[in-house]
């Protein structure tokens, strides 16, 4: 019988790609948390204010990810569409509290790699 998921090993987390750095665009109070968050785990962290911080800083492009974090009141797919289009291949994960199926759509066919 297979084993239930709080039965099975604890694998080490995946990394970012060597050299890369994951951005963090935090448009709530989240963002000290998951700033420890992912310092704690090890990921060289580089934080934006904003929306417009990101895309104009030429930092942006040595990043290998994008964590992005809204409130519940943000509307996520527009902010998603807003960075991936300029971003290329750089993968964008989403945290939010909570989120409707119907946002969760809007925010994977914005460009989210993940939620």
């Amino acid at each position: 019988m297979p084993r239930t998921s709080a039965q099975q090993p604890r694998r080490a987390p995946a990394r970012a790609s060597a050299g890369g750095r994951v951005g963090l665009l935090a448009t709530d109070e989240s963002a000290e948390e998951l700033t420890s968050i992912l310092t704690a785990e090890g990921f060289d962290l580089a934080r934006f204010a904003c929306t417009r911080d990101l895309l104009d800083r030429s930092e942006r492009d040595a990043l290998s990810l994008t964590v992005l974090s809204v409130d519940s009141s943000t509307p996520p797919a527009p902010v998603i569409e807003q960075l991936t289009a300029p971003m290329g291949s750089v993968p964008l994960v989403l945290v939010c509290p909570a989120i409707q199926r119907w946002e969760l759509r809007g925010a994977l066919a914005a460009g989210a790699t993940g939620v």
